[in-house]
């Protein structure tokens, strides 16, 4: 969690694991299940900061700072050779790595509008589930220019004008 980047605050850290699960969700990869509605500042789940007070409970990360404590350390060392055992975990890790890496520069209050720029294009289809992507859709992606939403291949609103 608070990385080489940090985490500045729940704002932040709902909008990187929100980020993690669009891209997972793109890419048919079963991630988290969080299930995010819109809020005045980004996506929103409840069952997240829930599981995030839970670690807290537990002594791996401390709520106030958003910093790991060396309990929530140990097992941040582990993880990565936890996930060379399976090819979908290394492919969940992966792209966990690649939002940070995209996104985790940026502030609570720059992180935002970032997150705001992507575009869901949602299914006109009835069998759609409740998140409104069915399944067997991906989310679009493409990279059109060099935003940060377009080095982890989502579409921005400007860009949707271009297809």
């Amino acid at each position: 969690m608070a990385m080489p980047f940090g985490i500045d605050g729940d704002v932040k850290f709902q909008q990187l694991v929100f980020l993690s699960e669009l891209q997972l969700f793109g890419k048919q990869t079963t991630g988290f299940h969080y299930r995010f509605f819109r809020y005045a500042y980004g996506g929103y789940s409840k069952e997240l900061a829930d599981d995030f007070i839970g670690l807290c409970a537990k002594q791996f990360a401390e709520k106030p700072t958003f910093l790991l404590t060396p309990a929530g350390e140990t097992v941040l060392k582990i993880i990565p050779g936890i996930a060379k055992e399976r090819t979908d975990n290394e492919t969940v890790l992966s792209i966990i790595q690649d939002i940070v890496k995209a996104y985790g520069k940026y502030d609570s209050s720059s992180i935002v509008p970032e997150v705001e720029k992507i575009e869901l294009m949602l299914p006109e289809k009835a069998d759609a589930d409740v998140e409104g992507v069915s399944r067997q859709e991906s989310l679009p992606l493409a990279s059109c220019c060099s935003s940060a939403s377009h080095l982890m291949g989502f579409r921005c609103r400007r860009c949707l004008a271009l297809y």
